[in-house]
């Protein structure tokens, strides 16, 4: 089934190829292979799930040390749920969202580029051997690269797309030296083969962290490897940015735990190391997440945090290996892979709201909203669902990964490394704070008040293909919230593949934490149904005895938009609280004379990595070489000198 699922993906691209000059069958061949294709591996997964074994196949490939091996195991299958459900209910919001869009759908490439991505992706989270794995990442990455610049007749696409073909080869670099380093101490390429002689030494144990930090670390947006993401999430239409946040990013994260599951055990290193970059990546992206007035850049370094959590519960996860303490390994790696999937859900749906909302301002911009409550009311219902979903409200998602991140982060603590646990506490408590902040700015900014532009004024929700999909992400946000056991079933068979124990033995370690979990899943359930039931008694009561009008301005009589918050007058407090990390750029033209016709004001946080580190840096190194090459004005015979030279150097160096 599964070898079927990715066979019927990559059928379907070509056949949207091949029809891509007729775009009305191109969009239905498209729309129809995707649906099969990710139906039949969807079969696969459940079928392994309810089996709780490994399965696979393998054949033999032409290519030096490389086979045709794919598998199911509980790791695998995880990662697999994940990636069909966000690719498939992206892809039919996709179809909606072309249509609506003049550049997309003039494009004959979208709909294959897309296919060949949903299959690359399942190939990367199933395959067994590292060739193979390499190759559909490479796959991967050039066709999310594509899709990236696929509206290239803009600049910041193509800026966007170049600095992520830039990182992501730099990733497969790291990777080619990881798994050759791995390979030639296994003598095979085979996953299985080289967990068999694993673990490794402390050195060698400590390369292999540093060479994953870079290729998986940079695939998935740990700080400071994240620089790819703010640029190219707001140039890829919005449903290419809800699989590159819910599904692409991912693989990076289960890069890093198939890496732990072969090397079988990782030093107290590895759990310091991932820590501070998962305390470091949750509140650097929750704060320039706060800056930011392009809804889709918010988002990105939301993503930014959001896998700063989830290297949170790696890192303590790896901590219970190194102790020999498998309760604190379960706990953090179940938390881990569990928000690995919420994280996939509300995110999607939050770039599939953006996109709605895109489409119906004619912008990204939050402040040219206002409004939409009412104007877009299913738009901005599901909206809030995901909002309150990534601010770790229950009874919503992602309230039961993160509880089990901090009972993880507790549990450290009695292994004797309270630093590391107060590291982790204080860092999830100040990316909840701050990540409500930010979106009952996003939302209140967007969603109430009253329009700011005309656009707003005549926004409306889409049809029911973009409609369908954000309903099904966000009813999946609720029913996990509610009543998590089939998800933390789940997590608990891919935190016990990765920590090399049965499916059986993982289920009374966490019993506890998953006990607490629903409880205060259903608690929150019960808040809302009851406050549900009051709001709808109070209407009842007051039917046709109160009248509605506009919001009371403190007695002035004629308000207008410009009077509400804007998004930087509410963050402010906040922004300059945090200013020496923000260095937030302010653009002010004051009102002049005695009646003053303009102002305006604006703001700007230059992400500190790209901006303020690499750019500076690499054009001083420009202009350095500019500097060398125009002083060159030697004798050819010079340079063959120290040529020769440089060759006597190398020959004695040998010798």
């Amino acid at each position: 089934m599964l070898i079927a699922s990715i066979s019927i993906l990559l059928v379907g691209a070509l056949v949207s190829a091949l029809t891509a000059q007729y775009p009305k069958i191109a969009a239905a061949m498209s729309l129809l292979f995707l649906v099969m294709g990710c139906l039949t591996g969807l079969v696969a997964a459940v079928g392994s799930a309810a089996f709780s074994g490994s399965s696979g196949i393998t054949a033999g490939w032409s290519l030096p040390w490389a086979r045709l091996s794919v598998s199911l195991d509980g790791l695998s299958t995880f990662f697999l749920f994940t990636v069909l459900i966000v690719s498939l209910l992206s892809g039919i919001y996709g179809e909606a969202y072309i249509r609506r869009s003049e550049g997309l759908s003039k494009s004959k490439s979208v709909r294959p580029l897309f296919l060949i991505l949903t299959a690359s992706l399942v190939v990367v989270v199933c395959a067994q051997n590292a060739i193979l794995f390499l190759f559909a990442w490479e796959l991967m990455a050039l066709s999310s690269f594509f899709l990236v610049i696929i509206e290239d007749e803009h600049p910041e696409a193509r800026r966007a797309g170049l600095l992520y073909f830039i990182c992501t080869h730099t990733a497969t670099l790291a990777l080619f030296v990881l798994f050759a380093i791995l390979g030639r101490a296994a003598g095979t390429l085979d996953f299985e083969g080289i967990r068999a002689v694993m673990p490794p030494s402390a050195g060698q144990s400590t390369l292999l962290l540093l060479l994953a930090l870079v290729g998986f670390g940079m695939k998935a947006g740990i700080a400071p490897f994240h620089i790819w993401l703010q640029e190219a999430h707001p140039a890829s239409p919005s449903h290419v940015s809800a699989v590159m946040s819910g599904a692409v990013i991912k693989v990076g994260i289960y890069g890093f735990l198939r890496l732990i599951w072969i090397l079988h055990s990782v030093s107290d290193v590895w759990a310091i190391v991932l820590v501070l970059a998962g305390a470091v990546s949750g509140v650097g992206g929750v704060l320039f997440a706060l800056a930011q007035h392009d809804l889709k850049r918010l988002l990105a370094y939301h993503s930014v945090e959001n896998i700063g959590i989830i290297t949170l519960g790696l890192g303590l996860g790896c901590l219970g290996l190194s102790h020999h303490r498998p309760e604190l390994a379960l706990l953090g790696f179940a938390g881990a892979i569990l928000h690995t999937l919420n994280h996939a859900l509300f995110k999607s749906l939050l770039f599939l709201g953006s996109g709605a909302f895109h489409q119906a301002l004619g912008t990204r911009e939050i402040e040219a909203g206002g409004g939409l409550l009412r104007l877009m009311p299913w738009t901005s219902a599901l909206s809030l669902i995901g909002a309150a979903a990534i601010s770790g409200i229950p009874p919503f998602n992602g309230f039961v990964s993160e509880w089990l991140v901090y009972m993880a982060s507790s549990s450290a603590v009695t292994a004797g490394e309270a630093r590391l646990a107060a590291v982790s506490i204080g860092g999830l408590a100040l990316i909840g704070g701050l990540a409500l902040a930010c979106f009952t700015k996003a939302y209140g900014v967007l969603c109430l008040g009253i329009p700011r532009t005309e656009a707003a004024k005549s926004a409306k929700d889409p049809g029911l293909v973009m409609t369908f999909p954000m309903a099904a992400l966000a009813a999946l946000c609720v029913f996990i919230g509610v009543w998590p056991g089939p998800a933390l079933s789940l997590a608990q068979q891919a935190a016990a593949t990765v920590c090399g124990m049965s499916p059986g033995s993982v289920h009374p370690a966490l019993a506890g934490f998953l006990d607490g979990a629903r409880l205060i899943g259903l608690i929150g359930a019960c808040v809302i149904v009851i406050g549900g039931l009051l709001a709808f008694a109070r209407f009842l009561l007051l039917d046709r005895r109160i009248a509605l009008g506009p919001t009371w301005g403190c007695g002035f009589t004629a308000p207008t938009a410009r009077m509400q918050y804007t998004a930087s007058s509410y963050a402010q407090p906040l922004t300059r609280a945090f200013a020496p990390v923000l260095a937030i750029r302010a653009h002010f033209h004051a009102p002049a004379g005695y009646w003053p016709t303009e102002s305006r004001f604006s703001s700007h946080a230059d992400d500190r990595v790209l901006d303020g580190l690499l750019i500076p840096a690499g054009s001083a190194t420009v202009g350095l070489l500019a500097w060398i090459k125009r002083r060159q004005r030697s004798r050819l015979q010079y340079y063959l000198l120290a040529v020769a030279l440089f060759l006597l150097v190398l020959l004695a160096w040998k010798l």
